[in-house]
This record gives C-alpha cells, sequence and structure tokens, in this order.
C-alpha cells in the first residue's frame, strides 16, 4: 500500500504583537469571569447571600488587578533573563537555558506581558466593561446552580426511595420556590 511522500506543513508565520495580546486578554478575561462565576455561586450556595453588581464588579476589579501584577512580574523576570542570556553562546541545555540569539523573543515576550498589564489596568477601571464581564459570569453561575438543582431534583425523585406524600409535597414546594427564584432571576435578561 503505497501511503505517499511525507511532506513537511509550512511554517506557521510568526503571531503579531497584537495577537499575543489579544489571546493574553481571551484567557485572562475568562480566567476572571470563572473567578467571578465561582464567588456568586459560593455566596449564593454557602452564604446564601443575593446577587450584588457592585459586589461581583469588585471581585471582578481584584481579579483584573491581580492578574496584571502577575503579568508585569513575569515580565521582570523576562527581563532579567535576557539581561543573564546577554553575551552567551552555545547550545543550551534545557528549555530555559537562554542564550544571546534568545535575547529578541525574550524582549518581545517582556512586551507582551507589560502591554497586557496594562489593559487589564484599565479594563479594571472600566464600568461599562466590568458590567458586561459581571453580566456574563452571572448568567453561567445561573445556569451552573439550576442544572445543579435539577440533577439534586432527579436524584432525590429517582433513586427509589420511599418518598411519603409529606415529604413529596415539601419538595415539590422546594422545588417550586427555586424555580420561581431562577425564573425571576432571568426574566429581565429575556424582556432585553
Amino acid at each position: 500500500m503505497d501511503v505517499g511522500r511525507f511532506e513537511a506543513p509550512a511554517p506557521r508565520p510568526e503571531p503579531s504583537f497584537d495577537d499575543l495580546v489579544d489571546d493574553g486578554m481571551l484567557i485572562a478575561e475568562a480566567a476572571v469571569r470563572m473567578a467571578v462565576k465561582n464567588e456568586l455561586i459560593v455566596r449564593a450556595l454557602r452564604d446564601r447571600t443575593d446577587f450584588r453588581p457592585d459586589t461581583a464588579a469588585a471581585v471582578a476589579v481584584r481579579e483584573l488587578r491581580r492578574l496584571a501584577v502577575e503579568s508585569e512580574m513575569d515580565a521582570r523576570r523576562l527581563d532579567e533573563e535576557r539581561e543573564h542570556a546577554e553575551g552567551r553562546v552555545g547550545a543550551p541545555t534545557h528549555q530555559t537555558d537562554y542564550r544571546a540569539d534568545d535575547t529578541g523573543r525574550l524582549a518581545r515576550r517582556s512586551e507582551v506581558l507589560r502591554t497586557l498589564a496594562d489593559r487589564l489596568v484599565r479594563l479594571s477601571a472600566d464600568r461599562a466593561h466590568l458590567d458586561r464581564l459581571v453580566e456574563v459570569a452571572r448568567r453561567q453561575a445561573w445556569e451552573e446552580i439550576g442544572a445543579s438543582i435539577l440533577e439534586r431534583t432527579a436524584l432525590a425523585w429517582g433513586s427509589g426511595a420511599a418518598v411519603s406524600p409529606a415529604e413529596r409535597r415539601a419538595r415539590v414546594r422546594e422545588l417550586e420556590r427555586d424555580l420561581r427564584r431562577l425564573h425571576a432571576e432571568r426574566a429581565p435578561e429575556q424582556g432585553a
């Protein structure tokens, strides 16, 4: 059987500076949304507190600024690596054994990280952006909570365990209350 000749794929073009920063932003914003979503879930289920947009926005601000500090620290570390690599020649002995040939790439990575840090700080002060981020996180939190309620209900009803009529009525009332609360939370977004 002839499987043909191997042809090496064409080299991928190096991503642009803006593409690298945009990719970093996508990752950072996903992390912030997850942190806000998790905070909302914990506050709702463990602490039994209501959703407060300002509280959620404060979590988003904290996370954006934390990631900005982390990016700036990584940029400084790369600057130190670059200084250490200047003038070093020869073959590296491991992945982070940087040499003079690596200084350009290290400088670029450092600049990308600093630009990312600047954007994250700016976004932490952009109320419209924070509101959008919090709204997406709120929706994701309610989807998880709703799925959990449905799963718990299915387990309780599908377990085959004997349930008294009084307990069944209490469970139905609890489910109806949870569903009304979930519906009330979703009503504003359905009307928009």
